[in-house]
């Protein structure tokens, strides 16, 4: 990754496209170089400046993934589009869209959008998102109806290093649990940092 002018910037990527998460070293030099299972992308990127590259940011990502007979993979290509505009100190849109032609993805098209909204409270944080996704058919098979997801989370930071983000989210026609027409989905995380 590299900035290439004070507002231009390039991210590339090369990586094992099926590593085992669980054993991420467990024969990874080995798979890396002989099983020819590569997750490549390259992101172009305008920024405002990079110290304003998570608030006010357009990029386009091409990728590639290779097939791999192992995971039940097709080789695959994609495009995503992402932009985030900060305006004032609270308001965050964002609008993010992507299309994939195989290599195993979820969606075959897929277009977000929501906003951020930062309390007074120092670190807390209001988000809510909504996605509308084409099923991959070589994934999943045909006649799934479009899955539409959206979600609301709020982030309270409880103290500088510490902070709690409970989440609901209701998936419309959720592709991979078909026989239900929606799910809800209610989550916690919490984030430490030292």
């Amino acid at each position: 990754a590299g900035m290439l002018t004070n507002n231009l910037y390039v991210i590339g990527g090369l990586t094992n496209a099926y590593a085992d998460p669980t054993d991420p070293f467990r024969d990874s030099f080995e798979r890396y170089f002989n099983d020819g299972e590569h997750f490549a992308s390259l992101e172009i990127g305008w920024t405002q400046g990079q110290a304003r590259i998570y608030q006010d940011n357009t990029h386009l990502t091409l990728w590639r993934v290779d097939e791999s007979p192992l995971a039940g993979n097709q080789r695959g290509w994609g495009v995503a589009f992402s932009h985030v505009q900060q305006f004032g100190e609270r308001w965050t849109p964002f609008l993010r869209g992507g299309y994939a032609d195989d290599g195993g993805s979820l969606p075959q098209k897929s277009v977000s959008l929501g906003f951020l909204f930062q309390p007074p409270a120092a670190g807390d944080q209001l988000g809510v998102g909504l996605n509308w996704g084409e099923v991959n058919q070589s994934t999943f098979g045909e006649g799934l109806d479009d899955q539409v997801t959206t979600e609301v989370f709020y982030r309270a930071q409880i103290t500088p290093q510490f902070a709690l983000t409970p989440s609901v989210e209701y998936i419309h026609s959720p592709a991979m649990n078909p026989e239900n027409s929606g799910l809800w989905v209610v989550g916690i995380r919490a984030r430490m940092a030292l």
